[in-house]
């Protein structure tokens, strides 16, 4: 039955990814321990995302990557795979800097660049942090937006969808590879807002963008707290997905990281200006979640 799945994963259209990831979770059914069949089906989730944008498929996609990785601590590419979209703390190199730079030289030489399936994200095209390199001055200025809780909340059944991913550091220290308790790591955050379309909501690109307010949890230091961002300036509404990506790092304690409880949540705010409708009624509003942090280590359950 992997083997039905890999076929569909190479051969197949984005049509056929579902269907391959159903065939990997029947075989992880038997043998939940497969780490080879937990990469594989994170794969599979990972395609659906970048086709379908799927609300719950990049966490789905970095669950069974991290349990993969807790099996065989060893195989490289797994892990490889999961500092891709991880935290800089904990990246090797820059994995895909070189596209921009290829693209331009094709460009220069009168071609045209093929279009990419998928948007490279921030952390495929970010560095590795290198020493005692701190955050800008700038953003350790940001002001909150809406320290009062003034702006109207987008609550109950809100208007705009709001997904996150926390991708860890897969690094582990000598302790917790002998099996000692778990101790806090780094964690690149993905936050996707959607406009809810069953409720033909629309971003209002007229009145301004985005911005997005970040509490560090206890015993976590942030690379930056505010966030903005602007829609297409050639149109007046639209409905795209919305991406922001943050790290957090744990404050270390002469050196060492402390001890956290299993689960954590990161408080966050949104402020947008959303439309009810293409035409209608359009607002300036708040929308309040968390972020759930786990810093267990890369869990071998299923």
């Amino acid at each position: 039955m992997r083997d039905y799945g890999d076929a569909l994963i190479r051969w197949g259209t984005s049509d056929h990814l579902a269907s391959a990831a159903d065939a990997y979770a029947y075989v992880l059914e038997s043998y939940p321990e497969s780490a080879p069949t937990l990469f594989r089906a994170g794969v599979a989730y990972r395609m659906m995302y970048d086709a379908f944008g799927g609300p719950d498929d990049f966490a789905t996609a970095v669950d069974y990557w991290t349990r993969a990785l807790a099996h065989n601590p060893n195989q490289y590419i797994w892990r490889r795979r999961i500092q891709q979209y991880g935290p800089r703390l904990d990246k090797p190199y820059p994995f895909y800097n070189w596209v921009q730079t290829a693209q331009d030289e094709i460009r220069r030489r009168g071609d045209f660049p093929i279009q990419l399936d998928a948007t490279l994200t921030g952390a495929e095209l970010a560095g590795p942090l290198r020493g005692n390199e701190q955050q800008s001055d700038a953003q350790q200025m940001d002001a909150e937006p809406d320290p009062q809780g003034m702006i109207i909340r987008d609550d109950g059944e809100p208007l705009v969808n709001v997904r996150t991913v926390a991708v860890p550091d897969t690094t582990l220290d000598r302790e917790e590879q002998a099996g000692g308790p778990p101790k806090a790591r780094a964690y690149r955050v993905f936050i996707t807002l959607t406009p809810d379309q069953q409720k033909d909501a629309w971003w209002n690109n007229e009145a301004g963008g985005l911005a997005l307010w970040l509490e560090p949890p206890p015993g976590y230091e942030i690379d930056q707290q505010l966030h903005t961002l602007q829609g297409p300036s050639n149109a007046e509404v639209s409905r795209e997905a919305r991406i922001i990506e943050c790290e957090i790092r744990p404050i270390k304690t002469d050196g060492v990281p402390q001890l956290l409880p299993p689960t954590t949540e990161m408080y966050a705010y949104a402020l947008y200006y959303i439309c009810e409708h293409r035409d209608g009624v359009c607002n300036y509003m708040r929308q309040d979640f968390e972020i759930m942090i786990d810093h267990g280590p890369f869990r071998k359950d299923p």
